[in-house]
């Protein structure tokens, strides 16, 4: 009777082990594969389901203070796309898509490109149109020298605007925001050596990625 007690506790034991291994994450790298469409295959690290973005990733810090994202424990990578020369820090589970031609061929001023960073949930929402929590569009700087030149050429610096100076601890821009618009109202341009940079967030997460947004090489 008392090597049977014996063999019982130790299969306990041992299937209490296995249960536990079984709930814990891995902690791994996450491995990105470029595509031919512009578009990267993330593999997340210790057998993580691959989800698709267009850019590469990395771990990343937490706003640089060893938080998550909007001050939460989630996890977070560096996005870094090099193409269009920046970072920001994400939610590691946030999906990243290209905006498409279509979305795009409307806007005045045209972008060159966009970027939208988005929770999964609303990334798989049945609901169309959806705004993402980052959003992130490209325009040619079309000769001018100064992010003001730039701002005046393209009709986005009126009267029935504000506008101001903003600062993160990463790059300067001006923050327009328009009475008219529903929501988002404001948006905020930075100016770089290749691009115009528009960034529109919608969420605290999208603020949390906005502030880490960085110029790169």
């Amino acid at each position: 009777m008392k090597r049977k007690s014996i063999n019982i506790g130790l299969c306990l034991a041992v299937a209490s082990f296995l249960a536990l291994a079984a709930c814990t994450p891995g902690t791994g790298s996450d491995a990105v594969t470029l595509n031919e469409d512009g578009s990267t295959t993330v593999n997340q690290g210790d057998g993580g389901e691959s989800i698709n973005t267009s850019g590469q990733t990395e771990p990343g810090g937490g706003a640089g203070n060893g938080t998550g994202a909007a001050g939460s424990s989630k996890p977070t990578v560096v996005y870094m796309d090099t193409k269009y020369g920046f970072s920001v820090e994400q939610p590691s589970d946030f999906v990243v898509r290209n905006q498409s031609e279509q979305d795009l061929a409307g806007l005045i001023p045209k972008p060159v490109a966009g970027i939208l960073f988005m929770d999964p949930v609303i990334a798989n929402s049945e609901v169309p149109d959806e705004p993402a929590d980052l959003e992130i569009r490209f325009y040619a700087l079309d000769g001018a020298t100064s992010l003001d030149g730039w701002l005046k050429a393209n009709g986005l610096k009126t009267s029935s605007n504000s506008q101001e100076d903003f600062k993160t601890g990463n790059v300067t821009g001006v923050k327009i925001c328009e009475s008219t618009m529903i929501f988002p109202g404001c948006r905020y341009y930075v100016f770089g050596e290749e691009w115009v940079y528009q960034l529109t967030a919608t969420t605290q997460e999208g603020e949390f990625m906005l502030n880490s947004f960085k110029l790169v090489p």
